[in-house]
């Protein structure tokens, strides 16, 4: 099978090396010195396959980013620059792929260098009004619907809500980290009811755990709400539903955070 090894220090590179299935560290090494002169005590090899470089390449592209860099960690990432030229080879790309490779790169450096993103739905360039919002309007689009479409400049799908910093999709780059908290994490048992182990405080938007104890809660902004139902306690105190340990409806994991 063809391998691809970074050489970290004397004269970092790329090689490719055709090895056989079972190739121990020491037979890799000794195939090295014979095509670099390397000695085997000066190398630290970091070998992928082909099939790897390119979905780890294909990831930085998605990323929005327009440089591939090494992500061996010894323990600190080596972050050595790989050219394209270098990778086409070493991950044996098709046509097809070189392509698609090619096209996102230029569409990253129109995004990050130009200001320019492309619209998913009909793939105009289109150009952001305030920079300090993701939230960005498709002038082809809105013209031929005779509404505004607007899509994330981060995720590049359809803006999903009212707000101009949240588009409301999951997994959006630019999506606030606590709300992927509050959708993935762990369930426990609470009076009964099972439920997330993390909430935000209804009123302030604060993250609580739930340790242990019963479903009643009380935010350190003073709020006292229910953790399976999410209701806030009323103007004299108290829970309208139920005592501490009384099971209620569970308020599904929260989307939107005060």
């Amino acid at each position: 099978m063809m391998l691809n090894l970074y050489l970290h220090g004397i004269d970092s590179k790329i090689i490719a090396l055709a090895i056989e299935e079972d190739a121990c560290l020491t037979e890799l090494k000794s195939l090295i010195h014979e095509k670099t002169s390397i000695s085997s005590e000066d190398l630290r090899v970091f070998y992928l396959s082909a099939e790897s470089l390119t979905e780890y390449c294909r990831s930085v592209l998605l990323s929005g980013k327009l440089e591939f860099r090494c992500p061996h960690m010894n323990p600190k990432p080596c972050d050595e620059l790989w050219e394209f030229s270098i990778i086409k080879t070493c991950a044996a790309l098709t046509t097809e792929e070189q392509r698609e490779f090619e096209t996102k790169l230029s569409i990253n450096y129109l995004s990050n260098f130009i200001g320019m993103q492309q619209c998913s739905n009909c793939q105009s360039y289109c150009a952001r009004v305030n920079e300090k919002t993701v939230r960005t309007l498709c002038p082809v689009c809105t013209m031929k619907s005779n509404s505004a479409v607007e899509f994330c400049w981060s995720c590049r799908r359809t803006w999903q809500t009212s707000k101009t910093t949240d588009c409301g999709n999951l997994n959006c780059p630019s999506e606030d980290p606590k709300k992927k908290i509050l959708r993935e994490c762990n369930e426990k048992d609470i009076s009964g009811v099972k439920c997330p182990s993390i909430r935000a405080c209804p009123k302030c938007g604060l993250m609580i755990e739930h340790t242990d104890g019963c479903k009643q809660m009380q935010c350190t902004c003073k709020q006292k709400f229910c953790f399976l139902c999410l209701q806030m306690a009323n103007n004299q105190g108290s829970y309208v539903c139920g005592t501490n340990y009384n099971k209620c409806e569970r308020a599904p994991a929260q989307v939107e955070i005060p």
